[in-house]
């Protein structure tokens, strides 16, 4: 399991640029670190084929802002993607994945809409998967309003995003509503388990076992919380009658093997979509692709495999 030689040699760039250790911060400087360097994504207001606008819903006593990703050409009602970003549940902004919100937009001729649900520390477990269920129940409320087709909600995200997606169709199940269509899982956190091979031997500067450990325990300072199925997905007693997914694992991530682990107990159940690992990369390899010619390639095709999803479930 080699790095991408491309990829290795920019995260060894970055390394030499001072790429900070946020295990060694606290939770607000580590933000400011990641804001401030040299991955940070530039805020994307305009597109000619996208419209881009914010709100902010009033849900269960919450006020969640979310913004919205629509095809300006197109008729509706659309297809919708509720995405939860990522960031180890700390880190990451509605403004980090503009770029990504709108390729999907574009490429699935779906409406995207982006959850900025509360960040741990300030608020753990379970306030951001309830920011994002609510999130999800209010879009399925104002499908109408927001000229979606109801019967075409998919939930999904990547990394810390991915398992707020797995656990909002999980408490969709539980709860009966709202019905999910799909969910899309791209090298979703699933599990508290630091001990798999993945953790063992994949281990580079942008995700490691140190960051991982890090950021669960900033979302789950109560140690009775790490069982819980609606913060590790892969703890779940069953996966029946969960959405179809698509899971997407980088053969050189900590966490190829949990997210493997859970597509494996979907396909059990009949419920993967598809699955696949991009070999060679590593953990959040999007946030390359504007640097590294094997990233941007792997992120169109992934972007690919997403907007597959949206048109034919």
């Amino acid at each position: 399991m080699a790095i991408d030689p491309d990829i290795h040699t920019f995260l060894n760039q970055l390394k030499q640029n001072g790429f900070p250790d946020i295990t060694t911060l606290s939770a607000e400087k580590a933000r400011l670190a990641v804001d401030h360097s040299a991955l940070s994504p530039k805020p994307i207001r305009n597109n000619p084929d996208i419209d881009i606008s914010n709100i902010v819903i009033k849900q269960d006593n919450r006020q969640i802002p979310l913004r919205i990703y629509k095809p300006k050409e197109n008729a509706a009602p659309f297809p919708v993607l509720v995405f939860m970003h990522g960031g180890g549940f700390v880190l990451g902004t509605l403004d980090d994945y503009d770029g990504f919100c709108i390729q999907i937009a574009k490429a699935a001729n779906c409406m995207v809409l982006s959850v900025q649900y509360r960040l741990a520390p300030e608020f753990p477990f379970p306030i951001p998967v309830e920011d994002c269920y609510q999130a999800t129940r209010w879009i399925a409320d104002n499908a109408k309003l927001l000229c979606i087709a109801p019967d075409k909600i998919f939930v999904g995200g990547d990394s810390a995003g991915g398992d707020l997606a797995a656990a909002v169709a999980l408490m969709a199940r539980d709860q009966n509503y709202p019905r999910i269509e799909g969910q899309i899982l791209l090298y979703p956190a699933t599990d508290t388990n630091f001990h798999t091979a993945s953790y063992q031997t994949q281990n580079t500067i942008n995700l490691n076992r140190e960051m991982m450990q890090w950021y669960w325990q900033h979302y789950l300072p109560n140690k009775a919380d790490w069982n819980n199925p609606y913060a590790a997905p892969l703890k779940a007693s069953s996966v029946d009658h969960l959405p179809q997914a698509l899971v997407i694992t980088n053969e050189c991530d900590p966490l190829h093997d949990e997210g493997l682990a859970y597509a494996e107990r979907l396909k059990a159940a009949h419920l993967l979509y598809d699955y696949h690992c991009y070999a060679g990369m590593v953990h959040a390899f999007p946030f390359y692709a504007n640097a590294v010619a094997s990233a941007k390639k792997a992120t169109e095709d992934m972007i690919a495999r997403i907007a597959e999803m949206i048109k034919t479930v």
